[in-house]
């Protein structure tokens, strides 16, 4: 039996990976529920299903850069430990 050869940033992962999936799984299904009564009452305060759907359309893509800007800002925010170890890396002399 071969043993799997993994990235180097999965061994940190691993241990949360459970909770991760948790969240992601969560997260995604509040936004099943409540995104089509959502559009519904957009739809329905709309003054034709062309607007709405504009409407809707916008909401769904700021959204999805809200959720690009949060990730960015993680990123930044909170290095991982393979960016870490890279820069420490660099800064020794060799």
């Amino acid at each position: 039996m071969h043993a799997a050869v993994l990235p180097d940033g999965i061994p940190q992962i691993l241990p949360h990976l459970g909770r991760y999936m948790g969240l992601l799984t969560a997260v995604f299904a509040i936004g099943q529920i409540m995104g089509p009564p959502a559009v519904g009452l957009i739809l329905k305060h709309a003054v034709n299903v062309d607007a709405g759907f504009d409407l809707v359309l916008g909401v769904a893509s700021l959204a999805l850069v809200i959720g690009a800007a949060i990730y960015v800002a993680m990123n930044l925010l909170f290095p991982s430990e393979r960016n870490v170890r890279t820069e420490i890396r660099s800064v020794r002399p060799t």
